[in-house]
């Protein structure tokens, strides 16, 4: 869908043949399998374009969600092809047949059930609004989309933000219930009900009337800025579309918040929506540094570069097992680093990273991080 025939074909033609981005691919290392490669997918691809290998060959789908399409052998590409992209377009495909693997549809189901593709109970919008006492204003100018990532995964960054905001007395409102956004649906290959998902949020959020929407969830953030047009739902005219941390960093300065500073040692793990796709580096750590007396113990691998901890390509919900090495890895990056604190600004990674907490820093959302210092 969002790559054209001709750059689909120069893609397969560019991976097939390069192995250097092998050391970008998280689940490579992992697996320590060419297959699970960008120079492996690319064989696998050409291979199904010419009648070598077969659609239904269960290993075609085997290996092609395995991939955290986290956009980071691109970074390393000399030629800058979209690997990520034709990873997610194979999925598509694979959808379109038949052929995906059941937890695809199993995701889809629950998405247009709960508006949440993870397994377990979602936490509604209305009760962290009466367990915080917040309020919320309709017709409010700011709209906060909290994304399934917090509202399954994370819920503490929620409470934090209505905190805040009660606090601050910011009017807001909010969309209740809250429908999933549809990026997991996209990484997943599920374009039609990614779509479907797009559309509605941008309907819901053009008869709310607000003039901005802060999002908590850095996917939902990519998936706002970068796909909701490409899939036929752009947003209203004229409406701003912030990251938290951007938001903070604008209400910091224009209202002159005073912040309590902390003393620990921290670092910051960039989420790889952020980090790639949509490129918002420095809002965060401008944050954060305002926190903090110190400056960060950055990792190896940040900004444009950064591993990603597991959270991305849908594949918490096909491969978790790969999914929980990759985020012990990321974890080691930052416990090498010295630092008292693991500070991130998405929930996913925030709720992957502190499943895998050790003796090393106290994973956090940075939202919370700010609750406490106002």
């Amino acid at each position: 869908m969002f790559l054209t025939d001709e750059e689909r074909k120069l893609t397969i033609h560019g991976c097939r043949f390069c192995p250097m981005c092998f050391h970008a691919d998280t689940v490579a290392g992992i697996t320590c399998r060419e297959t699970n490669s960008p120079r492996g997918r690319g064989l696998l691809l050409f291979a199904l374009e010419n009648g070598v290998l077969k659609w239904d060959d269960p290993a075609v789908a085997d290996i092609l969600y395995k991939s955290f399409t986290d956009g980071l052998p691109e970074e390393w590409c000399a030629g800058h092809y979209d690997h990520d992209e034709l990873v997610i377009d194979a999925r598509h495909r694979l959808v379109e047949k038949g052929l995906a693997p059941e937890a695809v549809g199993q995701a889809a189901a629950r998405i247009l059930a709960t508006g949440s593709p993870y397994p377990g109970a979602v936490q509604a919008l209305k009760d962290q609004l009466a367990e915080t006492g917040a309020l919320v204003t309709p017709g409010a100018d700011l709209l906060v989309f909290s994304g399934c990532g917090a509202r399954s995964l994370y819920p503490a960054t929620i409470r934090s933000f209505l905190k805040i905001l009660t606090a601050k007395q910011v009017p807001f409102n909010i969309i209740d219930p809250e429908p999933c956004c549809g990026m997991p649906l996209y990484q997943l290959g599920d374009f039609a009900n990614a779509a479907l998902q797009a559309k509605t949020v941008s309907m819901q959020i053009a008869h709310s009337g607000a003039k901005e929407v802060v999002l908590l969830d850095a996917d939902c953030f990519r998936m706002f800025t970068t796909r909701f047009a490409r899939f036929g739902a752009p947003l209203p005219a004229g409406l701003k579309v912030s990251h938290v941390s951007e938001w903070f960093c604008r209400m910091i300065a224009e209202c002159k918040w005073a912040l309590k500073k902390r003393t620990e040692c921290w670092t910051y793990h960039d989420p790889s929506s952020l980090a790639r796709f949509t490129m918002l580096h420095e809002p965060p750590r401008e944050l954060l540094t305002s926190l903090f007396s110190q400056e960060p113990l950055e990792m190896h691998g940040n900004r444009g570069k950064a591993f990603c901890c597991g959270e991305g390509g849908g594949m918490s919900l096909t491969n978790p097992e790969i999914v929980h090495e990759a985020a012990l890895r990321r974890y080691e990056q930052a416990r090498n680093t010295g630092a008292e604190l693991l500070v991130t600004c998405s929930p996913g990674c925030a709720s992957l990273l502190s499943q895998v907490q050790g003796d090393g820093p106290i994973v956090r959302d940075l939202v919370e991080l700010v609750e406490e210092a106002i």
